[in-house]
């Protein structure tokens, strides 16, 4: 009994394998740019070497586990490591020296932080909170407010996101693709560093198919009117309020939805524009020739700025 439950649970080469693993994902986030505190590092390399240790890897192996070690290591320490001279000896006993090192760096990082933090003279931080505009300066006041943090993979500026870019409109389906694969950036949430396949952007789905991709590269927007370029036209519209008790100026952002509208069986996918303070439904003349909607009625109205 105790021999089976052995080899079900205390398989050596399985326990080996999820080990080095733990050291490969370390490496990976390094890779990313996901950089982890100096200590935690620490402790995650120096359990996995301890666990590899009582299976008998770490000796044998120390020629394959150093450098997978080193390369989870960020830049600045690495270098500092390069310069000690402590890689010089033996590949067992540079592990150790490797072990050794890491754990004075985490403690020259203490003391450092207990230092500054105890003979600061810093002075505190204030924060200014801001008062969030109401429901009417936001219908009254529009502008673009570059308050964003993410660059545009498009154009490589950062005021505004990738799905908002201008060059959309210049860009072929083919050509957005090429873009995503000369910058090495991912397909379903458009940053640079991974791609579609570890991509962790799990909510993210194309609006017109519902594929796990950005909409931006989707094929099924060759089937959808023209009516993208007409809602970049109402959404980045911009006026200076002369109502407003506020200097600032704010975004109004408006509800888009891709739905499909069926007229004498002919179905046609579309974008509805939704604005709660218009009075009236409209549809563009292009998407009544299309499904041969014959005219009802015709009515002149007049709009007038304020009524």
């Amino acid at each position: 009994c105790i021999d089976h439950l052995k080899s079900r649970y205390a398989r050596e080469d399985l326990l080996i394998q999820l080990y080095v693993r733990e050291l490969l994902s370390l490496i990976l986030q390094q890779t990313n740019g996901e950089d982890l505190d100096l200590a935690t590092l620490y402790d995650k390399v120096s359990g996995h070497l301890r666990a590899l240790e009582t299976l008998g890897v770490t000796k044998k192996h120390a020629a394959f586990i150093l450098p997978m070690v080193e390369s989870a290591l960020p830049r600045q320490v690495l270098k500092t490591w390069q310069r000690t001279g402590a890689h010089d000896n033996k590949m067992e006993d540079e592990l150790g020296n490797l072990l050794i090192f890491l754990q004075k760096e985490v403690e020259s990082d203490q003391r450092i932080k207990i230092a500054s933090t105890t003979f600061s003279m810093k002075e505190p931080e204030q924060k200014i909170e801001t008062m969030s505009p109401s429901t009417a300066q936001c219908l009254t006041s529009t502008s673009n407010k570059k308050d964003f943090k993410k660059s545009c993979i498009w154009c490589d500026k950062d005021n505004h996101t990738s799905l908002k870019c201008y060059k959309l409109n210049e860009l072929t389906i083919n050509e957005r693709k090429d873009v995503l694969t000369k910058k090495k950036a991912c397909t379903i949430c458009l940053r640079k560093g991974h791609n579609y396949k570890i991509c962790r952007a799990y909510n993210i789905r194309c609006l017109i198919c519902g594929k796990r991709h950005s909409t931006t590269i989707c094929y099924g927007q060759n089937l959808l009117p023209k009516t993208m370029e007409a809602t970049k036209e109402i959404t980045t519209t911009t006026a200076s309020s002369t109502h407003s008790w506020n200097s600032k100026n704010y975004t109004t952002l408006l509800q888009t939805a891709v739905i499909q509208i069926e007229y004498k069986g002919k179905k046609l996918p579309i974008r509805a524009l939704f604005d709660s303070g218009s009075q009236r439904s409209y549809i563009r003349k292009q998407i009544i020739e299309e499904l041969n909607i014959p005219e009802a009625d015709e009515q002149i109205l007049t709009h007038s700025l304020f009524g």
